[in-house]
């Protein structure tokens, strides 16, 4: 069975690649201004899908679903709320229970600083995903959020979290004039639908097409939504908010194993 599906997704990986172009090109059609620049859409290629491209599932302890993004075979990045509260150092990863150490994070759960670097035991992470942490995304280009979403018109709380498989929402980006806890020059604004809210995949890759490679790259891990215009209602005033790969991050994936102390079990 694990055969059959292994290689059911590298032939949706190999359809995929050949038409990616024209289905970002898809992604944007229709936008009109004060609208809905784009919607969830079902034929948008599944990054996880995509060779190179993995995203990590992540449970704490009392079920609170959130993705990742693999940086190396025991390192990963996610958002700070995915991770627990203090008391325990356990998480379940892709329904494997490991321990963890934060290597790097931000200085709170919310805005700009909602990420963390973590180092697992045991490893055996996917193959780390392809990361341009200097890319800088033009306006209307299509981004690609990934991760453990229910699904639209599902609440998470009611859903089984190990059978959400991972989601891809076409989301275009726009210029955004940023905020105090919302910089510009550190965040990328998306819109997606007037009021889309997708809990379950913070801490998941935002990916870009890449022209020259033919790939697609992670330009940064997805935060929530947020409005960002204040006094307007609120299904015109929601954007998707994707944090930029910190420094940090690319630092720690490329860190020897020998460097990093290992964690007791």
């Amino acid at each position: 069975m694990k055969a059959r599906r292994s290689r059911l997704v590298h032939l949706v990986a190999l359809a995929l690649v050949g038409s990616l172009a024209a289905l970002a090109g898809a992604c944007s059609s229709g936008s009109v201004a004060g609208e809905s620049a784009a919607r969830v859409q079902s034929a948008a290629p599944t990054p996880a899908q995509l060779d190179g491209l993995p995203v990590v599932r992540i449970l704490t302890p009392w079920g609170a679903l959130g993705s990742g993004v693999p940086l190396a075979d025991d390192v990963l990045i996610t958002c700070r709320h995915c991770l627990p509260r203090g008391g325990t150092n356990r998480i379940e990863i892709d329904g494997v229970r490991r321990q963890f150490e934060v290597l790097a994070a931000g200085t709170t759960r919310d805005a700009k600083d909602d990420w963390a670097v973590i180092r697992v035991a045991p490893g055996g992470l996917p193959p780390a995903a392809p990361i341009d942490a200097t890319r800088r995304v033009r306006d209307g280009e299509p981004v690609y959020l990934c991760g453990y979403w229910p699904g639209d018109g599902q609440r998470p709380e009611r859903v089984d979290p190990r059978r959400v498989e991972p989601r891809a929402v076409c989301a275009v980006a726009v210029a955004v004039e940023g905020t105090r806890k919302l910089p510009a020059d550190l965040t990328v604004f998306a819109e997606v639908g007037p009021s889309d809210i997708f809990k379950g995949m913070s801490g998941g890759p935002a990916a870009v097409w890449d022209r020259s490679s033919q790939r697609l790259v992670v330009i940064g891990i997805y935060l929530g939504a947020a409005e960002y215009e204040p006094g307007q209602a609120e299904r015109f005033g929601r954007v998707q908010v994707i944090r930029r790969m910190p420094a940090e991050a690319v630092q720690a994936a490329s860190k020897q194993d020998a460097e990093l102390a290992p964690i007791a079990r």
